[in-house]
């Protein structure tokens, strides 16, 4: 009997002096490193959500009272001594489920009762520590598998640079041929370590006294409550600077004193403000800031659509400010009037006059695919319409109390697109002049090839000025008398500018070749604007393209008072070398 209390004693002695050596966690000493949201089909792991954490520290911690965190609910820990570069592997404890060992490796576990549910398609989830600080979170969704083949379960979802706690972005789905390494490193891990600034992803304006910064990176959370972190140039002082949990990205700043509508300010953020690692900012960031005003018809357009994406791709649309004023995108509507689909945006976004914008499902995928990551911050995720192929509408809306103002919107064809493409799989639709109508369909051209078939929160490749030079006198008239349409992005359509001093008027144009043979009809008995552009993309009647030469318009309108007018213009199809 004696014995057994010596023995008991001792246990509990060794116990103490482990529980005793364990050291406090700042935040990301231990990271969320590998998680299964969707253990079904199996692939080769145990059908079992689980959550692995990695201290990343040179400290011993003990794991007693942490807590995993996803909504209102929460996983308690026991006591675990989580040593230096160690793994352990949480879930929840289940007949026939064990992850006690991988590749005949000893893995360290932790049985819960009831682990936290991790939602198959997107979820947000933390670990805190006893006194409910934040260690660290995880988000994701399913573009952050970068596999589609990947994302419909039984793969894991690794954290790939366990030296870049700060960008909640480096997850991927994991490399190994089981579906994940629970206890062990990582499949896609690499060593290299973070030493990139942070920078504000977006920002906006929620009243007159508060403005919202978001950054890429979780930040120091102290320095950033520091309100001598940011300067307004016009000599308003900030009252106070909240950091919000449990991301740490996003920072309110409240004013002493309200912007003025129509000014524009300078809000700098300092050099000083540092990310959750200590990297500074490289150079002071100034922000163009201005009160957000209401918008009204065609102050915010629709100037860009992909809307038939290539396999396992993703749409987008691109809006573009032609206005004077800065807009809040949060809150509007895009709808899609043919199938009685509409989303709202979801993220407010502080756009400044002659800015772009592009909405996507898959924010990761358009930035790759149209090789457009240095406009990532004006590529935001939200959920569109399903749009058609082969047509469809767009519509874009706000919601201005009981009323409801249309901004823009038209309704497009499949036919739209260059006739000339073998496919239309991954090609936007680009809008050619932001002041012509967007129901136009002469408005209207596919993407360049040069441009990776889409230009995505940027100006578009097929982007014309359209200002008539003064010395022309004739209602029509080309912008350029040559093209070559072979889809590089320079002069790939022959552009006919008209403007004509009375409406209602219907033409007939056709296209001849030097023989004087009929090659194309371009317009036949069309109602006119009273301005406007019509195009031709070298292609014949029967579809083929036209031959490298000299061809003429021939332009006929009749007006209703029964006046008409005739017009000639040649044109030259070329050949880029």
């Amino acid at each position: 009997m004696r014995t057994n209390k010596i023995i008991a004693f001792t246990y509990l002695f060794m116990a103490f002096l482990g529980a005793s050596s364990a050291q406090t966690a700042n935040p990301y000493d231990i990271l969320i490193n590998e998680f299964m949201p969707d253990p079904l089909p199996q692939v080769g792991l145990p059908n079992s959500e689980f959550i692995e954490l990695f201290n990343r520290s040179n400290k011993t911690i003990n794991l007693k009272d942490f807590k995993i965190v996803n909504g209102s609910a929460s996983t308690i820990l026991p006591t675990f001594m989580l040593k230096p570069a160690a793994y352990v592997v949480i879930f929840t404890k289940k007949t026939g489920v064990d992850f006690g060992k991988f590749n005949d490796k000893n893995v360290d576990t932790i049985q819960v009762n009831k682990l936290v549910g991790l939602s198959n398609p997107n979820d947000t989830f933390y670990l805190a520590d006893p006194t409910g600080n934040v260690i660290d979170i995880a988000f994701y969704d399913l573009s952050f598998y970068q596999n589609p083949s990947k994302n419909d379960g039984g793969w894991t979802l690794e954290r790939s640079r366990p030296n870049a706690p700060c960008n909640g972005l480096w997850w991927i789905a994991s490399n190994n041929l089981r579906g994940g390494t629970p206890g062990i490193r990582n499949s896609v891990a690499v060593d290299s370590v973070d030493k990139t600034p942070p920078l504000v992803e977006r920002y906006f304006v929620k009243d007159d006294r508060t403005i919202v910064l978001t950054f890429d990176k979780s930040l120091d959370r102290v320095v950033a409550e520091q309100t001598l972190q940011y300067q307004i140039l016009e000599g308003i002082k900030m009252s106070s600077s909240k950091i919000f949990s449990p991301n740490f990205t996003t920072i309110q700043l409240l004013l002493s004193t309200a912007l003025q509508p129509k000014k524009n300010y300078k809000l700098v953020v300092k050099t000083t403000l540092k990310d959750c690692q200590g990297i500074p900012l490289s150079i002071p960031d100034t922000l163009d800031v201005q009160l957000p005003e209401k918008p009204a018809r065609n102050d915010l357009i629709i100037n860009e659509l992909l809307a038939n994406p290539e396999t396992n791709g993703s749409r987008f649309l691109e809006l573009y400010n032609r206005s004077d004023k800065a807009l809040d995108v949060g809150g509007l509507r895009i709808f899609d009037s043919t199938r009685g689909d509409a989303k709202v945006v979801l993220t407010n976004f502080l756009l400044l006059p002659k800015q772009y914008i592009a909405l996507t499902d898959n924010s990761l995928y358009i930035q790759k695919r149209y090789k457009s990551e240095r406009f990532k911050f004006a590529i935001l995720k939200n959920k569109l319409p399903a749009w058609n192929e082969a047509s469809g509408n767009v519509t874009l809306y706000a919601i201005d109390g009981s009323k409801t103002v249309i901004l823009d919107s038209f309704s497009y064809q499949k036919s739209w697109h260059n006739p000339l493409l073998a496919t239309t799989e991954g090609v936007s639709l680009e809008r050619i002049n932001p002041d012509l109508s967007s129901s136009t369909a002469s408005n209207w051209q596919s993407a360049a090839e040069g441009s990776n078939f889409g230009t995505p929160a940027q100006q578009n490749s097929q982007f014309r000025n359209l200002k008539k030079d003064p010395s022309v006198s004739s209602p029509f008239w080309l912008e350029k008398n040559n093209f070559s349409p072979d889809d590089d992005g320079f002069e790939d359509a022959l552009l006919l500018n008209y403007r004509l001093e009375k409406s209602g008027g219907v033409t007939n144009i056709q296209i001849f070749d030097s023989s004087g043979r009929l090659v194309k009809t371009l317009s036949a008995n069309e109602l006119l604007a009273t301005e406007g552009i019509i195009r031709w993309q070298g292609e014949r009647a029967d579809g083929t393209k036209a031959s490298v030469g000299i061809y003429i318009l021939t332009i006929d309108v009749t007006f209703p008072n029964g006046s008409t007018m005739r017009q000639k213009i040649p044109c030259a199809l070329t050949t880029q070398f």
